[in-house]
């Protein structure tokens, strides 16, 4: 062994202790980083993800809802059913819109 150093039994008990407190103020440095990135990987999932995930849900419903009243209109031959889908695919435009 090249560097030999005569330490005493307290000499290694302290550079042990030493040692192991210098290795769990590494790992809870590296956890505070680890976590620092998983916060800003979930801000981003909320921020950017949530609300595009809302609004393709609301638009799919209103799209299962004019798909309804057509079959209706289909079915019925009312006027008004005509009218009701016109207006539901016309406020479905803005939905599309919100998504881009």
């Amino acid at each position: 062994m090249p560097f030999k150093l005569k330490l005493r039994i307290r000499g290694r008990l302290i550079s042990g202790f030493l040692s192991v407190c210098a290795i769990i103020a590494l790992s809870v440095g590296y956890t505070v980083f680890a976590v620092g990135g998983i916060s800003t990987t979930v801000d981003r999932m909320v921020n950017l993800r949530t609300p595009v995930a809302l609004a393709s849900t609301e638009l799919v419903g209103n799209l299962y809802s004019t798909l309804a009243t057509l079959r209706g209109y289909l079915l019925t031959g009312n006027p008004q059913g005509k009218l009701d889908r016109r207006r539901d695919v016309e406020g479905n435009g803005c939905h599309s819109c919100r998504l881009r």
